[in-house]
Order: structure tokens, then sequence, then C-alpha cells
């Protein structure tokens, strides 16, 4: 569990010191967290793609211990973002969490703040209490919630994505955003930027601002 370092460094800056740690030898790592590493080193260029997903009628547990339904945590208008992560996670999961924390700041402003949905791939591990803990390390921005639930309730979770993860220790690197109804939803494989996924969401209209 990553230890504060996600609030000293930069992004890109960790996202560096996590690719050299990837490229490094290994006999400096345990096998198992040295392949997460290296996972982490290998995804350099991102990919945005417009996917259609059906989201189910899911229920899945979130860190305030209190069940809700997938779609409801989804919503039905509001900008939202989701990733996938586990708490254990000490490579490519912080960054990907900073990145939500980023895009919290860049959006507060926006005419529609954003959802963004964190949903655990290893439930059995990450209890609600469990994932309040990993919320602190971020600030838990107003909007930022964390799921988790069975083992088969988050591999359903990860199917309406697209996802079948059957090692959490090489899970992909994927962000997805859906604007509001109407929309398709956008796919993004690799560390998009959060400057780049924040710019997605709708600013604040200032038309009023301007009226005599």
């Amino acid at each position: 569990m990553p230890t504060g370092l996600t609030r000293r460094l930069p992004l890109r800056a960790l996202a560096l010191v996590l690719a050299v740690a990837g490229a490094a030898p290994l006999a400096a790592h345990d096998a198992h967290h040295h392949d997460h590493a290296a996972h982490a080193a290998t995804v350099q260029e991102v990919k945005r793609s417009s996917v259609e997903l059906s989201i189910p009628s899911l229920k899945l547990v979130r860190e305030d211990n209190v069940r809700v339904d997938l779609r409801d945590a989804i919503g039905r208008g509001e900008p939202v973002f989701v990733n996938f992560i586990f708490t254990s996670c000490t490579a490519v999961c912080p960054v990907m969490s900073e990145t939500f924390a980023r895009i919290a700041e860049d959006t507060s402003r926006a005419a529609q703040r954003p959802r963004l949905i964190s949903i655990s791939i290893d439930p059995e591990v990450d209890t609600p209490a469990r994932l309040t803990a990993y919320a602190a390390q971020f600030g838990t921005p107003a909007g930022w919630h964390f799921y988790t639930g069975t083992r088969s309730e988050s591999s359903a979770a990860q199917k309406a994505f697209g996802l079948d993860i059957a090692d959490k220790m090489s899970h992909p690197v994927v962000t997805f955003y859906h604007p509001g109804k109407g929309w398709q939803w956008l796919r993004f494989d690799g560390f998009a930027s959060p400057e780049a996924l924040a710019a997605l969401v709708p600013q604040q209209q200032r038309a009023h601002n301007h009226h005599h």
C-alpha cells in the first residue's frame, strides 16, 4: 500500500520513477511485484477509443459500507470517470489514483463536476475500511467513491466494461469516461494525463457574467 509517495511527487515524475523501477534488475525486487512494475514501463502511448457499454444492475459496496447499484453510482446525466484499482498495488494504481485526484481538482469549477468511480479488482482484501484509508492518501475529493464487493461482483463490474482481469498484478491501465446521456463511453488505454482527461469535462459557463 503506498505511503504518501503520490503526495510528494508530481504525476509525471512518479510515472518516471515507476518506469525506471520496472526496468531495474529482477534481483532487486520480489518477482511478483517486479512483473507489475515492469508492466508500468511497457505502457507508453495512450489509445483512445469509443465503446458501447451496457451497465448492468449490479450491487457493489461503497467505501462507507453502503450497497449501491452500479447504475446509480454512475448516474444518468453528469460526466463520470471509472477505473479499476486495488489498494495493495505499489506500481500503476497510485498513478491512476493520483490522476483521479488531479481530475477532481481541475474540474472543481466545472458546469457539472464529474463523478469518479474506482472499483477494486481485489475485493477479498479491499474492505470498505481499507478503501477509506486508501482514499485518504489522495485527499478524498468530493464526488470520488471507491467500490468493492464479492469476487463475482467485481468480475461482473469488470466485464461490464469489457475487462476480465485474471491476475491483479498485470491488470491493464485503463480509464473510462462518459460525458452524459446520449453520448458514447470513451476508453483510454495507457497513462492519460489528468489535464487531458479533465479537459473533456465541460467547464463552467460564464455567459451570464457578461450580461449588462
